[in-house]
């Protein structure tokens, strides 16, 4: 024989706890849920803002390593043309001291561009430099909110 309740439904009492706005809440319960609401915010707006941060970094190495191919080869096959004629022009006369003057060259070339390169990587911004300095203004302004305040 079945048990028959006060209620028709027996979760009728559960849900009406359950639909009241968070808002409504007090206390310390109330106090760390909109918390915690707040942290989860926050959170999810700076993985976003390291997320986006981190697509432009990497879309702009891509396209220089592909920028930086083209111009490779394409230079590179230029200049080999360019000493292959200047070693033709210069062989009557000067023989294999052409081919010693060119390398001289292309080593003073390679110096430039290495001191170059340097001073680049000297100059380079921070990679997440705004994510880093949004963390650190949370991080402040966290601490400064749970200090306890001088009555």
């Amino acid at each position: 024989m079945p048990i028959e309740s006060g209620s028709a439904d027996p979760q009728a009492g559960a849900t009406q706890d359950t639909d009241q706005p968070a808002e409504s809440k007090v206390g310390m319960v109330g106090s760390l849920s909109r918390f915690g609401a707040a942290l989860s915010e926050a959170l999810d707006t700076r993985a976003n803002l390291a997320a986006l941060e981190l697509g432009e970094q990497t879309r702009s190495i891509e396209q220089r390593v592909v920028l930086l191919l083209i111009l490779a080869i394409g230079a590179g096959f230029a200049l080999l043309a360019l000493q292959a004629l200047v070693v033709a022009m210069l062989w009557d006369r000067m023989g294999g001291q052409s081919l010693a003057i060119l390398a001289g060259i292309w080593i003073v070339v390679c110096l430039i561009v290495g001191w170059r390169l340097s001073l680049l990587a000297q100059r380079s911004t921070r990679p997440f430099g705004a994510t880093i300095e949004t963390l650190r203004r949370d991080r402040e302004l966290l601490a400064a909110t749970l200090r306890p305040r001088k009555p």
